[in-house]
């Protein structure tokens, strides 16, 4: 009986590990796929950033005008 109950608990011990591994790679997922969304809207300001400091020819004479 107490080795039966040895190996269940043995069984238990590698479900359990099993199921650590399993939400350590889930949490890594998670962790990757939130680093790529933050990088894609960094880029996204970046681009909106140039964008609106590419001279346009009204922000030339603007620019003009007040000199």
């Amino acid at each position: 009986m107490a080795a039966g109950m040895l190996a269940a608990a043995k069984g238990w011990r590698l479900m359990a590990g099993m199921a650590a591994g399993m939400l350590t790679a889930a949490e890594g997922r998670k962790e990757y796929e939130f680093s790529r969304l933050l990088r894609s809207l960094q880029q996204l300001r970046e681009i909106d950033f140039a964008q609106q400091m590419t001279p346009t020819l009204e922000r030339v004479r603007v620019f003009l005008y007040f000199q």
